[in-house]
C-alpha cells in the first residue's frame, strides 16, 4: 500500500520531481542546522578575533581557521581575514 499525500492526490503526475507532500529530502530541501552552526562559529570568531587583534595582535589565528571551517579555500580565507581585521589594526595603531 502506497501512502499518498492530499496534495499529490489533487495533482497526480508521473514525474518524481513534481511530487508534493512527500517526506523525501532533495538537494534543495536540506536542513539549515549546519548553516546555522557555521554562522554562529563565524560570528564568534569575528568577535574573538577582533578583540585579540586589538589587544595583542594575532586575531588571524582565530578567524582564519573559522573561515576554513566555513568552506573557503585558503587563499580566499586569508584575504578575507586580512581585510576584516584591517580596521581593528588601524584603529589600534591610531589609538
Amino acid at each position: 500500500m502506497k501512502i499518498v499525500s492530499p496534495a499529490a492526490r489533487e495533482n497526480p503526475t508521473s514525474e518524481p520531481s513534481s511530487r508534493r507532500g512527500t517526506a523525501e529530502l532533495t538537494a534543495s530541501h536540506k536542513p539549515h542546522i549546519p548553516q546555522l552552526v557555521t554562522t554562529i562559529v563565524l560570528i564568534a570568531a569575528a568577535f574573538l578575533g577582533g578583540a585579540l587583534n586589538s589587544l595583542a595582535g594575532g586575531g588571524t589565528l582565530v578567524t582564519f581557521p573559522a573561515l576554513l571551517f566555513a568552506g573557503l579555500n585558503p587563499i580566499d580565507a586569508n584575504a578575507s581575514s586580512v581585510v576584516a581585521l584591517f580596521s581593528g589594526t588601524f584603529a589600534g595603531a591610531w589609538a
